[in-house]
């Protein structure tokens, strides 16, 4: 894809978010894009799929999350992607076709009041998680069973082979403080991926990128500071814990998968998008205290927020 055309599309996509989710969101979007180096996208094959992917999971899961709607299809939804992930990926940063869309989703159904506790948002959490689990790796496995059937019979035994491979076992090069130090490096655009690893004298060169890391850093403990300092606003009650594990998810992904991580940091360090996405909704949920925040178009009253939430007790 041409450059014009990505940038006329990521301009829609973005007017999209904000009308239909939120303003905010959409800023939180651009920076996740900014921090996590978006200017390859429409030159890489590779790692364009996945984007697109995430984006238009984005918009569904933000529509589907308004309405009724979600409870049903929540988890054919991140079947669907997962599966889709698995067949146009080639491994760069598949965690981003949950997490992005996830993070709207419940981003969405906090605003609007229609989780209201810490159970309601890990039950939506894990109903995700394990749809878009179950489509990722149930397409992998039936590569590798359609690969032993009609090509190589030893296929089964080399995916296992590859699974254990990228998972770093057994392999001293790429041990996870390495992977991570890595893929940590590449949020702060300009820094030296190399001197990350060593940290060595290289890195303290890298002024510009420390600085907008530690703004990040920063950002971050302010966003989890007001959110749990929020108590028992029902937003923050329904957003706090699976918000702060798709924060997380990303490293705990270059932990699972060190090898991949080490040697494809280039592309894998790119699921901290997932990340920085949470860190700015965190901060547009918390921009009113107390009740589920008007930072919509689609503005929420106290009177109807206290209607609603009669309603659901």
């Amino acid at each position: 894809m041409s450059w014009g055309r990505f940038v006329r599309l990521l301009v829609l996509f973005l007017a999209i978010i904000g009308v239909f989710v939120a303003a905010r969101a959409a800023f939180a979007f651009g920076a996740s894009l900014l921090m996590t180096g978006f200017a390859v996208v429409p030159l890489s094959m590779q790692l364009s799929s996945v984007w697109y992917v995430s984006m238009i999971g984005m918009i569904a899961a933000s529509l589907m999350a308004r309405g009724p709607k979600w409870n049903k299809l929540d988890v054919e939804l991140f079947l669907l992607l997962g599966t889709l992930t698995a067949f146009v990926d080639l491994l760069t940063a598949p965690l981003l076709t949950l997490g992005m869309p996830m993070a709207a989703a419940i981003y969405v159904r906090a605003l609007h009041g229609q989780i209201m506790d810490s159970r309601g948002g890990l039950k939506m959490l894990g109903r995700g998680a394990l749809g878009w689990l179950a489509g990722y790796a149930g397409a992998w496995a039936s590569k590798a069973v359609l690969a032993q059937v009609a090509i190589d019979e030893n296929a089964m035994i080399r995916t296992i082979m590859q699974v254990w491979n990228r998972a770093g076992v057994d392999d001293s090069s790429s041990s996870v403080v390495h992977s991570l130090l890595r893929n940590l490096a590449g949020i702060a655009p300009g820094m030296r991926l190399d001197a990350a690893v060593s940290l060595g004298g290289k890195l303290a060169a890298n002024v510009l990128p420390l600085l907008v890391f530690a703004g990040f850093l920063v950002a971050t403990g302010v966003a989890f500071f007001r959110l749990w300092r929020a108590g028992d606003a029902p937003w923050a009650r329904a957003s706090r814990w699976p918000l702060a594990l798709l924060a997380a998810a990303p490293y705990a992904w270059f932990l699972l998968v060190a090898n991949h991580s080490f040697f494809h940091y280039w592309y894998s360090y790119r699921i901290q998008a997932v990340t920085v996405l949470v860190v700015g909704l965190l901060l547009a949920l918390d921009s009113v205290r107390g009740v589920a925040p008007s930072v919509a178009i689609f503005e929420v009253s106290n009177s109807s927020y206290d209607a609603n939430r009669q309603e659901l007790d």
